[in-house]
């Protein structure tokens, strides 16, 4: 047979335009013969390709009659009837195959082990086409490949392009925007669908969940997607039976279908009836992309949730829910499980298996982190955008378990409705278990409430898992994430989820009074509870806020030592100042921290009273010093907290005098993030100290801080001085003398009472020197000790603190700000960020520019940028208190520059 003499047959009038596709090696078998005769022509079909050769070792079998293999639908059969004369089976010898491979547009090779070994193995290097692996046994993605070999050979590719994109765009015209949209899947909880209502916006189904004929008739789907190439454009008779079904359903229900668009020709040829409701989006964006009107292609993964349903939710709706995804149960063995109507038999899994052996070889463990990382990514993305993401039933997949809003506000409705007094509303991102002072800090403040006869609820992260009352999974990151804006973590999800929760407080309508209070804020937590409560339709909800996590930023701000400090400057100033007109207030927790709030952002804040969040026992002056004196350091393995001190006191104890008169008492507690050098310190303090290794339960704390005769507090200056601390209040309580750094919280508070000794900081032996003071004199220090104890009881307690926030929030004449002054507070707080957003790009730009000249292309560009959109807000009341930090703006010259430029153009 020569070459290219043949033509498809299918349509006589349209020209061969796929090209030659050679198979190799040679084919010695009628099984493998059919098998190749049957997919060749059932993917290439629609190419019209000019010719597909396969080379066979005997001339029996090319005469033999076609034998269409079981597993293969009989769509596969009539394809190869259709191109009988263009299926060219030949006897031929692997070189004389190989020759004519030479002269092919498409060589496909569909027996790996051969074609990788002897003579092919050169021959395959000479031959320009590419060589696809479509060997079924050993090529996991052989069906895709076939597809994909076809899609590369069409030269409809540019106009089915055209085509779906116009498609595309009149779709979202007819759609237009939606507030939800409701994403359906095939897990098991799709058969909770009759307990949710999808009337009210936007529904996307995908894959098997058209098989289920009463959920779609309650759905009523807008659009279906499904992308896999075996189980929904091969050649299986499961797949055949999947298009039965989508043709079924096509037929009752006026859904549009959107696929990838390297099926689209392919799927068009199969099923010609549903070529005008067919979008293909082409595949292979740079990176995710979430608005399709804008851009219109995916970016590539491997699920049809994140290829499709996300970027086409995300392009039509503003908040997206998810029924049917539940994810991959611990113990199961396949990708997941299905729901019951909503998959085919498993007769047909069967089916599937045998026709693509090698699909089914995945490590899927691997596929399902791929998956989960691929999805947060997008919902991290999208929050970004404002969008918002949330499962209606319980879900295995980690992006979906922390956002599984619909239950977690149906339980803060009955948390806030819960008959009171009062509710305080406790926002605790960093909650998640029992442990530590986050749980018992809420838990004293619901005890002194409970007195009152009102509520304290707390809304945590969602990683919370415990089944106490009061506490509802609600935030994604923790505080201090958001602060450093760790990887993953993002501030405009924050912002959502408040948003969220304000909104939910709102539409609570509680019979009494509700105010919040946030512990651990921060100027980015303020910046974004502010914009959250603008967005409020109802007055702005009192919150009391400690800024628990600006004391390093504020330290720095005073001592100039981070080039953070514009930054700063301008969230705390600005935000600081719009606050009270948006029922917030601000606190800080130390004497220390308010006095640098007012010195350098023009701010007076109330204090904040701390509290020890232990649940002490009763003073017991009576109780008789230990022989030797029990020096106990509770502070963790931090450098921050002197830990290298207490290992350096140790070792000189070792050699002293000192040491008949005390036992040293510290602490080894390690984690994740612990060096080899903190390890090695642990490992030197343990030859000559007592150590308590690993975490210690409440019980045990208690009782090594009640057992102690002296409590050694030598946390450094720097992260300390402002910031409190809770070992400080827990030893004055208890009435224990202290050896404190001086000039930090702790060391404050010890010269105030006289109840202890403090030392320069970082100065071991001035360390060593206090220590052996109070030693000398402890019968002295523990009388001031014992006297100061029912003084800080009384000042730092739960019951003081909730009547601040009480006063502060549900007390509060609520300001409820006009239309006129909420846009006035919006170009404020606009201001503010896009101020800080400025600061931040000038910071890293500054450094390039110390490395280039002024006359920078680049650098000139981004500067009419940051002019542009400075100039846009100038006119604000948080431009002009901008005016009274230019001082600090200097810090960042390349700012700098910008700003006098423009005071230069007003005068």
């Amino acid at each position: 047979m020569v070459m290219g003499q043949n033509k498809a047959v299918a349509d006589p009038d349209k020209p061969a335009t796929g090209g030659v596709f050679v198979f190799v090696p040679t084919v010695d078998s009628a099984e493998a013969l059919h098998q190749l005769m049957a997919r060749a022509a059932f993917y290439f079909e629609y190419l019209m390709p000019e010719q597909i050769v396969i080379g066979v070792t005997d001339e029996t079998l090319k005469d033999q009659a076609f034998k269409l293999p079981t597993e293969l639908t009989d769509q596969a059969a009539m394809a190869v009837t259709r191109l009988a004369d263009v299926l060219d089976v030949r006897r031929v010898s692997r070189r004389g195959l190989a020759e004519i491979a030479l002269e092919a547009d498409h060589v496909m090779r569909w027996d790996a082990n051969t074609a990788v070994s002897g003579p092919w193995k050169a021959a395959l290097r000479r031959i320009p086409a590419r060589a696809w692996g479509v060997d079924r046994f050993n090529d996991r993605m052989e069906g895709s490949i076939y597809i994909q070999a076809a899609h590369e050979a069409s030269d409809g590719v540019a106009e089915a392009i055209a085509e779906s994109r116009s498609r595309f765009h009149a779709l979202v015209a007819k759609l237009g925007r939606r507030d939800r949209a409701y994403l359906l899947a095939t897990g098991p909880s799709i058969s909770a669908y009759h307990e949710h209502d999808f009337s009210d916006g936007l529904v996307i189904a995908c894959n098997t969940v058209i098989l289920d004929d009463d959920l779609m008739a309650a759905t009523s789907p807008d659009i279906v997607v499904f992308a896999d190439p075996i189980f929904h454009f091969g050649c299986s008779q499961y797949a055949a039976e999947f298009r039965f079904a989508l043709q079924r359903a096509a037929d009752r229900y006026a859904f549009d279908i959107v696929i990838p668009i390297k099926y689209y020709e392919h799927f068009l040829s199969l099923m010609p009836s549903l070529a005008s409701r067919t979008i293909g989006v082409p595949v292979g964006a740079d990176a995710i992309n979430l608005d399709l009107s804008e851009d219109f292609q995916v970016f590539t993964t491997d699920n049809v949730a994140t290829l499709l349903m996300i970027p086409l939710g995300c392009t039509i709706a503003d908040n997206l829910f998810f029924l049917g995804f539940d994810g991959r149960s611990p113990d199961e063995t396949y990708f997941w499980e299905h729901g019951t109507n909503t998959q085919l038999s498993d007769s047909f899994m069967e089916n599937i298996k045998d026709a693509h052996p090698s699909f089914f070889s995945v490590d899927y463990e691997d596929y399902y982190a791929r998956h989960t990382t691929t999805m947060e990514r997008m919902f991290w993305q999208g929050e970004v955008t404002a969008h918002t993401f949330g499962s209606l039933e319980t879900s295995y997949i980690p992006a979906l378990t922390r956002r599984s809003a619909p239950q977690a506000v149906a339980k803060l409705i009955e948390e806030i409705n819960t008959e009171a007094a009062f509710t305080l509303l406790s926002i605790n991102p960093d909650l998640e278990n029992r442990f530590g002072h986050y749980f018992h800090f809420d838990e004293r403040l619901r005890q002194a409430a409970e007195t009152l006869g009102g509520r304290v609820v707390t809304i945590a992260n969602r990683a919370w898992t415990g089944s106490e009352e009061g506490i509802v999974p609600w935030f994604t990151d923790h505080s201090w994430n958001l602060l450093r804006e760790e990887p993953g973590t993002s501030r405009a999800r924050f912002r959502v989820e408040m948003e969220a929760a304000l909104r939910t407080v709102a539409d609570a309508d509680s019979p009494h009074p509700v105010g919040a209070f946030l512990y651990t804020g921060s100027h980015v937590h303020l910046a974004e509870i502010l914009a959250a409560n603008l967005q409020l339709d109802s007055d702005p909800l009192p919150i009391a806020m400690n800024l628990f996590n600006s004391h390093k930023e504020v330290q720095d701000l005073a001592n100039g030592a981070s080039s953070t400090v514009p930054i700063t400057a301008t969230m705390l100033g600005v935000t600081g100042a719009l606050a009270a007109s948006l029922n917030v207030s601000v606190f800080g927790d130390s004497e220390k921290f308010i006095e640098l709030m007012n010195t350098q952002c023009g701010l007076q804040l109330p204090l904040w009273p701390m509290f020890s969040t232990t649940d002490l026992p009763p003073l017991d002056s009576d109780r008789k010093p230990n022989k030797p004196l029990r020096v106990y350091a509770p502070g963790n393995l931090q450098f921050e907290k002197g830990y290298d001190l207490v290992v350096d006191f140790s070792e000189t104890l070792a050699k002293s005098d000192l040491a008949r008169k005390i036992q040293l008492v510290a602490r080894a507690v390690f984690h994740d993030g612990t060096g080899p050098a903190m390890k090695r310190l642990a490992d030197r303090l343990r030859l000559h100290a007592t150590v308590l290794e690993g975490e210690l339960s409440d019980d045990e704390y208690i009782r090594q801080m009640v057992e102690a005769d002296i409590i050694l507090i030598p946390y450094r200056k720097r992260p300390f001085q402002t910031r409190t601390s809770a070992v400080i209040s827990d030893a004055v309580s208890l009435g224990k003398p202290v050896v404190a750094t001086r000039d930090t919280w702790a060391g404050d508070i010890v010269e105030r009472f006289a109840l202890g000794v403090t030392f320069e900081d970082g100065n071991g032996a001035a360390m060593a020197a206090a220590l052996q003071e109070v030693v000398a004199r402890h019968s002295h220090f523990r009388d001031r000790a014992l006297a100061a104890a029912p003084v800080w009881r009384s000042e730092s307690s739960p019951e003081r603190l909730l009547t601040a926030i009480h006063d502060a929030t549900v007390n509060l004449d609520s300001n409820a700000p006009s239309p006129e002054g909420r846009d006035r507070l919006r170009a404020d707080l606009t201001y503010a960020r896009r101020l800080a957003g400025m600061l931040e790009a000038s910071r890293k730009t500054d450094v390039v520019w110390r490395r280039s000249p002024g006359s920078d292309k680049r650098l000139r560009e981004k500067a009419k940028r940051l002019e542009a959109q400075l100039q846009a807000t100038r006119g604000s009341a948080a431009y002009r208190w901008a005016e009274r930090i230019v001082g600090v703006l200097q810090r960042i010259p390349f700012l700098y520059r910008i700003l006098r430029k423009l005071a230069r153009s007003t005068t």
